[in-house]
């Protein structure tokens, strides 16, 4: 099917024609009862209002976007006009940055070579003579065993007046 204008008109789903009947009945009074009798629509008129209800949006989406890319050049232009104007404030802060670090390398390095050149005198106290360090003392006492030629019998501990020889 074409229209008036031949272009090929475009198919009516059922969403479609329910949006606009949504829309029908929200810009009427919801308070008074709806007395007229409902009218009977064809499906041309059918058509024919959800195409305009789709044209209508169609148009308030382009003027939308035609607004927004109006806003867009403006904030651009007014960017762009920052720009030309220069400030000092950057490169004044970025050669006081220089500045501190290179002030801080310098100090470094002074404090460095004092340090190398002009070793400091040794601090502290001298102790001339150290107290005795105490002696170490095995935890368990030594004991001495007899061997045993029976190696099926285990070596036997002698007395211990025979460990003080």
């Amino acid at each position: 099917m074409t229209s008036i204008n031949n272009e090929p008109e475009a198919v009516l789903y059922p969403q479609d024609a329910s949006v606009v009947l949504d829309e029908m009945r929200y810009d009427q009074d919801l308070t008074a009862p709806n007395q007229e009798p409902v009218e009977e629509v064809s499906l041309e008129e059918k058509e024919l209002v959800a195409q305009v209800a789709r044209d209508e949006r169609a148009y308030e989406l382009e003027v939308r976007q035609h607004e927004m890319e109006k806003v867009l050049v403006k904030e651009e232009i007014h960017a762009s006009s920052h720009m030309e104007q220069f400030d000092y404030s950057g490169p004044l802060m970025a050669f006081l940055t220089i500045a501190i670090i290179v002030g801080l390398a310098y100090l470094a390095q002074k404090q460095i070579y004092n340090m190398s050149h002009n070793p400091a005198p040794p601090t502290g106290v001298v102790i001339d003579n150290t107290a005795p360090l105490p002696r170490a003392v095995p935890a368990y006492p030594t004991v001495l065993v007899q061997p045993s030629n029976n190696p099926n019998q285990a070596p036997s501990p002698l007395p211990p007046a025979a460990t003080t020889n």
